[in-house]
């Protein structure tokens, strides 16, 4: 059976602070002999206020010619939901390796929720998925890569994947747009499977 070479590429597009009204171009990937590439997309809010007029979305874009400024064409495209974040909390305590975090109220979290947990630091926040709620305490689907007491979380945090195949594609891109109305948080990666073994 044959064996894809992948490779876990540099985030082309850091956890960042996206203003409303803005938008932001992912670094170019350029395919001289891949075979696809696949983009993990995911944003975190700032707040629980509701997005309007559009939702924060994701242009996977693939270029028709090797200039690095035109000639984008959409391949795939995400939005977020427009509804409101159902929590914005502080954590309480919630230490590196933890699959557990403490918040002073979990009324509006549930089990399945997915957060994003905005540290002070922003490159040490991070995105998590609820798996049990008892009392004030959030039981993670993961640990936590680092500490997060007094990290700011708030719900309604969203992911697309996207696989393209770049056979034929010379160069790759994602452009964030954020219309939301609110500061928003995204962050893309990207693996790539550049041959078979």
């Amino acid at each position: 059976m044959a064996t894809f070479v992948k490779t876990l590429q540099t985030p082309p597009l850091s956890l960042q602070s996206l203003a409303t009204d803005t938008s932001v171009r992912s670094s170019v990937l350029t395919i001289n002999t891949g075979l696809a590439a696949t983009y993990f997309m995911r944003v975190g809010r700032n707040d629980t206020t509701t997005f309007t007029p559009r939702g924060v979305r994701f242009f996977v874009q693939a270029a028709g010619s090797d200039s690095t400024t035109t000639n984008w064409f959409t391949v795939a495209e995400y939005e977020t939901e427009l509804g409101s974040s159902v929590a914005s909390t502080t954590v309480s305590t919630g230490a590196g390796g933890s699959s557990t975090i403490d918040v002073p109220s979990a009324s509006n979290i549930a089990a399945g929720d997915s957060l994003f947990v905005r540290n002070s630091t922003l490159a040490s926040s991070e995105f998590v998925r609820v798996t049990k709620v008892n009392s004030t305490t959030l039981t993670l689907a993961d640990v936590l890569d680092g500490g997060q007491g007094s990290s700011t979380v708030t719900g309604k945090a969203e992911s697309f994947v996207c696989t393209i195949d770049t056979a034929a594609i010379r160069r790759l891109s994602v452009l964030v747009m954020n219309n939301t109305g609110r500061t928003v948080y995204p962050e893309v990666r990207l693996i790539t499977a550049d041959s078979i073994g």
